[in-house]
C-alpha cells in the first residue's frame, strides 16, 4: 500500500520547485548585488586614479593614494587591479569613451548653421580638458605598456567610428564631398590637439587664439568652396 497518493507526490513535487525558484531567485539577487558593488566600487578606484592623475601627474601616482582617495582598501584595489598598469589603462579607456560619448552627443544635437562652431567647441572642449592632458601624460610614460595598447586595440574597434569620422560625415551630409569634409574635420580637430600638447608645456594664449582664428577662416574658406563646387556640379 502506498505512502502517499499521487495527489500528495505532485504537492510535494510542486514545494521542492518553489523552494528551487526561491532559491535561484535570492541567488540572482545576490549576484545583482555583489555586481553593483563591485562596479561601484571600481568607480569609486577610478575616479581617484583621475583625481590623482590630475593633481599629481603619472608619476605621483601611488596605490596607497588611491586607496585613501577612493575609500577602497588595499584588498579591494588588488582584487580589480591587481597591477598599477592595469588601473591606468581602465582609467584611459573610461576617459577616452567618456570624451568620444560626449562628442557624438553634440554630433548628434548640433545644428547643419553652425557645425563648423560646433566642431571648433567640441575639439576645444575636447582636447584643452584636464582629461586630455592625462591621456598625454599617460601616453607618454606608458604608452608602449601592452595594456595601453590593448586597449587603444579595442577603442579602435569600437562599433562607431571615431568622433572626427561623425563630423566629417555631419559635413557631407550639409551637401559637401567626402573628401573636403574631412579635411575641413581634420584641420578644426587637430589645431585644437595640436595647441592643447603645446599649452601643456607653455601656454600662450595670444599665439593660440592667432593660429584659432586663421584655422577656422581657412575651414569657412574650404568649406564655401566645396559648397560652391558642389552646386556647380
Amino acid at each position: 500500500m502506498a505512502l502517499y497518493g499521487a495527489s500528495s507526490l505532485r504537492t510535494a513535487r510542486r514545494c521542492r520547485l518553489t523552494v528551487a525558484d526561491t532559491q535561484t531567485g535570492v541567488e540572482a539577487e545576490t549576484r545583482t548585488k555583489q555586481d553593483n558593488r563591485s562596479i561601484a566600487t571600481k568607480e569609486k578606484l577610478l575616479d581617484a586614479t583621475y583625481e590623482i592623475l590630475r593633481d599629481a601627474g603619472h608619476a605621483g601616482l601611488r596605490s596607497a593614494s588611491v586607496c585613501e582617495v577612493s575609500g577602497v582598501s588595499r584588498g579591494g584595489l588588488l582584487h580589480h587591479y591587481p597591477t598599477k598598469e592595469l588601473l591606468i589603462a581602465a582609467t584611459f579607456e573610461r576617459i577616452v569613451e567618456n570624451m568620444e560619448a560626449e562628442s557624438w552627443r553634440r554630433i548628434e544635437t548640433a545644428s547643419d548653421d553652425t557645425l563648423l562652431a560646433d566642431i571648433a567647441a567640441d575639439a576645444q572642449s575636447r582636447f584643452c580638458s584636464d582629461s586630455y592632458r592625462i591621456i598625454l601624460d599617460i601616453l607618454i610614460a606608458s604608452g608602449k605598456d601592452k595594456t595601453i595598447v590593448q586597449v587603444q586595440k579595442a577603442l579602435a574597434q569600437a562599433d562607431r567610428p571615431p568622433a572626427r569620422e561623425g563630423w566629417a560625415q555631419r559635413l557631407a551630409d550639409t551637401g559637401i564631398d567626402s573628401s573636403s569634409a574631412h579635411q575641413i574635420s581634420a584641420l578644426i580637430w587637430n589645431m585644437f590637439k595640436g595647441l592643447a600638447a603645446r599649452n601643456n608645456v607653455r601656454v600662450d594664449q595670444t599665439l593660440s587664439d592667432s593660429v584659432t582664428g586663421l584655422a577656422l577662416e581657412l575651414a569657412q574658406q574650404k568649406y564655401e568652396q566645396a559648397r560652391r563646387a558642389n552646386r556647380n556640379d
